[in-house]
């Protein structure tokens, strides 16, 4: 660890993005989540609440500008432009502040982010924070960036070109079952990028000045979207099935533990940590994606539509 800094100006943030806390609770119960073990062992665990019940992508640009979504105006990976007459995704314009990594940075104490999701570009070259953002992050709401431009070899070196083209386990969402097996490819996928990821930041912790040092892991959300329903897989269901789809999401868990345990014995035992998640993963129960058809029997006057027997 370089010792730039005393550990006492030092702190490690550490993002488990999209980590459910009945699963996390469990694994650190029956021991395959032993990092987390330790951590709650060590210090204090408790469950946080989430802008998210205001609507569900308020939350990381709430935690990176540190206001509530009233103030901030990104409440949702969509939001309606009125004078567009269109949805469309958040604009950097938008966001009146900067976030908060950055005011800290540019008061003095070095800064490192890593995947942070909701995070744009800096607006200026002259910014003294290192940033790789939208690398490896399930939203990628804003175009991938690395600041300063010498940081683009890294990203290439740890993630290739991008972890989000076709094939990839951050490749855009099919939202459609998938055969088990192609699901555990993906859970393989995601395995491996939490490993790269860890191996970045390890590898930052050494080499970059820091005094706050912010990295998060993405593929735990990711693996909540694809495999925690039943509904994800496609053809016959089963004790079986349910049990390898199960095992697979505890897989992707387990790996993020392994990464924050890498983690923090690079930052060092005397280093504050912090692991975070700012929403869970539960079973989605909304059936948005049957009500476009629910309203074109209704309006075509389908008697049966209306009487509630759509066929999903």
């Amino acid at each position: 660890m370089k010792k730039d800094a005393p550990p006492g100006r030092r702190l490690l943030l550490i993002g488990f993005d999209s980590a459910a806390p009945p699963l996390v609770e469990e694994g650190m119960r029956d021991g395959w989540l032993p990092n987390m073990a330790r951590l709650r062992e060590r210090g204090a665990y408790g469950r946080l609440k989430s802008t998210s019940d205001w609507l569900v992508s308020s939350h990381w640009a709430s935690f990176s500008m540190g206001t509530e979504p009233s103030e901030h105006g990104c409440y949702h990976f969509l939001q309606w432009r009125a004078d567009e007459m269109a949805l469309k995704r958040p604009d950097p314009a938008w966001m009146l502040r900067e976030p908060f990594c950055r005011k800290v940075a540019e008061q003095g104490p070095k800064g490192v982010v890593l995947d942070a999701p909701y995070t744009p570009a800096p607006r200026t070259a002259s910014y003294p924070g290192v940033e790789l953002c939208g690398w490896a992050t399930n939203e990628l709401i804003f175009p991938p960036y690395a600041h300063p431009r010498r940081m683009k070899d890294v990203a290439r070196r740890t993630y290739g070109r991008s972890l989000r083209f076709a094939g990839q386990g951050l490749a855009n969402e099919r939202y459609a079952p998938r055969p088990l097996g192609e699901l555990l490819r993906i859970r393989d996928q995601l395995v491996e990028i939490v490993d790269r990821s860890s191996r970045l930041t390890c590898d930052l912790l050494e080499s970059e000045p820091w005094e706050l040092f912010l990295t998060v892991f993405g593929p735990s959300h990711r693996a909540g979207h694809m495999l925690w329903s039943g509904g994800s897989v496609e053809g016959e269901g089963g004790p079986e099935v349910d049990r390898a789809r199960h095992d697979a999401i505890r897989d992707v868990y387990a790996a993020t533990d392994r990464a924050i345990g890498r983690v923090v014995r690079a930052a060092g035992e005397e280093v504050p940590i912090l692991v975070f998640s700012l929403i869970g993963m539960s079973d989605n129960t909304s059936r948005t994606d049957v009500l476009p058809t629910m309203l074109a029997r209704v309006l075509a006057g389908d008697r049966s539509a209306a009487a509630g027997h759509v066929p999903v």
